[in-house]
């Protein structure tokens, strides 16, 4: 539940790991004004850098977003008054925060600030992504229905009772060494969600719809833009079946000029529907992949090999973790163990590292 808000708290580049501290800003506890950085080979800490000094001196200050690209880290200000509502069964979100109320860069290997950008709005973690030299973003209003009410006393809170509606917003490219704004786009920008195709030029805008969604994410529609000027290519309805519902439960994955969307595939060029059905037993968790293969929970480890015709298999007895947990990575599939508090019964808890079976 924490990182389908939260975007997530490390970030990889090179021999450096960049980990969001913690810290509790709801107890007064507000480690979370830093970034540290470890070795990842040995694990020692190299560095430790605070959030931008304009902002540090504000006690609500909390670093959000993380992510590294080419040497630079961005990160944000994240809104700690803005607490999501629980969206499957019970999660403790008062320290998982959604929104960010600056974006800021720094030099990742000195920690010198290189820009701060303020939207007019607010930034959804999930609408940021990062390529070619450009960060793009969505400023947006806050959906302010996907929030509780806070309460110390009751950690769930109170349903806020206002309309479901979120207005749209305007959809931004930045310069990545400067911050300069080099296009926007306010035309419909209705997203929750954003996904890049560096290699093909093309910017995703959709939802995420799974089972950790918010109320704002209502699904239903994908858009693509050249990331390169902000053109609007295309725009399709995602909705399928007699009744026109829209059924996904994972975000969309950007593989060559594919984006696979379960239970479906579209051509990132154009947005056409492609032959292409895929479907997979119970699930929580959402897709990842490589060039020749998708991986999954479809009640254990599911898969499918985009080389042949032969459906979703299984690897049996073990099951994927409820998020991103099994990773097709460096010619293996690698998969930590996350049954931490489950109770599913399945046979084997372990972390397990698959390779491609030679004939």
């Amino acid at each position: 539940m924490g990182a389908a808000a939260t975007q997530g708290n490390s970030c990889l580049e090179g021999n450096r790991i960049y980990l969001r501290s913690g810290g509790d800003p709801t107890n007064g506890d507000f480690a979370g004004k830093s970034c540290m950085v470890l070795d990842v080979a040995t694990g020692e800490k190299l560095a430790e850098y605070g959030i931008p000094e304009e902002t540090a001196g504000n006690e609500n200050s909390y670093w959000g977003y993380i992510a590294v690209e080419d040497g630079t880290l961005f990160g944000s200000i994240a809104n700690t008054d803005h607490i999501l509502r629980y969206a499957y069964r019970e999660s403790d979100m008062n320290k998982l925060f959604s929104e960010s109320s600056l974006f800021f860069a720094m030099d990742a290997s000195t920690g010198r600030l290189k820009w701060t950008f303020t939207p007019e709005h607010s930034i959804r973690h999930n609408a940021i992504a990062i390529g070619a030299g450009k960060v793009f973003l969505i400023d947006r209003p806050l959906a302010v229905s996907d929030a509780i009410r806070r309460n110390p006393h009751r950690l769930q809170g109170d349903s806020v009772n206002i309309s479901q509606e979120h207005p749209p917003g305007k959809l931004l490219a930045l310069d990545c060494s400067t911050g300069e704004i080099l296009w926007q786009n306010e035309d419909n920008i209705y997203g929750t969600l954003l996904a890049l195709s560096e290699e093909e030029d093309v910017l995703i805008m959709t939802y995420q719809f799974t089972s950790f969604r918010q109320k704002s994410e209502v699904g239903g529609l994908m858009t693509g833009f050249r990331a390169s000027d902000g053109k609007r290519l295309w725009e399709d309805s995602t909705r399928i079946g007699a009744d026109r519902r829209y059924r996904y439960s994972s975000r969309p994955l950007i593989n060559g000029r594919v984006i696979y969307l379960e239970p479906g595939a579209y051509n990132l060029l154009t947005g056409e529907r492609l032959d292409f059905s895929f479907e997979r037993s119970y699930s929580c968790g959402i897709l990842t992949g490589c060039k020749n293969l998708l991986v999954f929970r479809s009640a254990t480890m599911g898969y499918r090999d985009l080389t042949a015709g032969s459906g979703t298999e299984n690897y049996g007895g073990i099951r994927p973790g409820c998020w991103i947990n099994a990773l097709p990575v460096g010619g293996l599939v690698i998969m930590p163990d996350a049954t931490a508090r489950c109770n599913c019964s399945y046979l084997n808890k372990a972390t397990i590292a698959l390779q491609p079976l030679r004939r």
